[in-house]
């Protein structure tokens, strides 16, 4: 039993996550979901046989009760919670599914000081100072998880078992809203095929709708990655190698890339295993 926490502006998450455990409903899902990507995925993708075994949400809390109810009919959810912290005794984990990542650390806490499994959309929180203090939180061996669902995008995983990574000289991204709400996006790419050995991060913009920063690794490798407010889909990254064809990843493949994910989330508490090393999101977070 999982309980899903949400909504922040701009992000459909709480429909779409819930539906690839649950199903959904076509005439609440047209009526109330306002993603126009959403819509078009879900009808495609969500069917009984394309849905994740063995769970459900069975829980909603947003801040906006009369918003919860709306996504539950949608989703498919039983229970539409007036506070999260009525999910105590009714779920097995929890999915904090918002990107106003500021918050993510009181949520997270809550959970986490009461042994409660958790998944975080994305970046884990806001600051350096948030982030010391969410290390307190897990040092008891608490099972959280934390990414974008590029992570298990099929071509990504193609390209790590059949390139020669070692040839790629810089690597550029581009990506829309920001680099703190959508730095996973691209990072988590890069991550996967190259690791966290970073030299150093530096700032190349100081437009408020217009991030780019550039990452260098102690092997050489170049990254620069790109946010721009108002920027069209889809999210990409272009390799740029010194005898190979560039090679392109875009973060399409959301329905299959999003089930896998949570898949791993079920199976981290079935488990007990972290499905992500802990070092590995933590030095993400760090580089954003």
């Amino acid at each position: 039993k999982i309980g899903i926490i949400g909504t922040s502006d701009g992000n459909g998450h709480p429909y779409s996550y819930s539906a690839i455990f649950n199903g959904f409903d076509e005439y609440y899902l047209k009526k109330y979901c306002k993603f126009k990507l959403i819509k078009e995925y879900l009808p495609r993708y969500c069917s009984k046989k394309n849905l994740i075994k063995g769970a459900k949400v069975t829980s909603i809390w947003t801040q906006n009760y009369e918003n919860s109810k709306k996504i539950s009919k949608a989703s498919l959810i039983p229970n539409v919670e007036k506070n999260f912290k009525d999910f105590i005794g009714k779920v097995d984990g929890v999915i904090i599914a918002r990107d106003d990542v500021e918050k993510h650390l009181y949520f997270a806490s809550f959970f986490l000081e009461r042994n409660i499994p958790i998944f975080i959309d994305k970046q884990i929180v806001y600051s350096k100072s948030q982030l010391l203090i969410f290390l307190k939180k897990i040092r008891k061996k608490r099972l959280f998880m934390a990414c974008s669902g590029i992570r298990y995008n099929k071509k990504l995983i193609y390209i790590k078992k059949t390139k020669k990574l070692n040839n790629v000289k810089t690597i550029h991204g581009t990506s829309h809203s920001n680099l703190m709400t959508y730095g996973h996006h691209l990072l988590e790419a890069v991550t996967v095929l190259f690791g966290t050995k970073v030299k150093w991060v530096k700032s190349l913009s100081q437009s408020k709708n217009h991030d780019i920063i550039q990452i260098t690794y102690y092997s050489g490798l170049n990254v620069i990655l790109e946010f721009i407010k108002n920027l069209s889909l889809p999210i990409k990254l272009d390799f740029f190698s010194a005898n190979e064809k560039t090679f392109t990843i875009y973060f399409d493949d959301f329905y299959f890339s999003f089930k896998r994910m949570l898949e791993d989330f079920i199976l981290m508490i079935e488990n007990k295993n972290y499905p992500i090393p802990t070092n590995e999101i933590i030095n993400i977070s760090k580089i954003i």
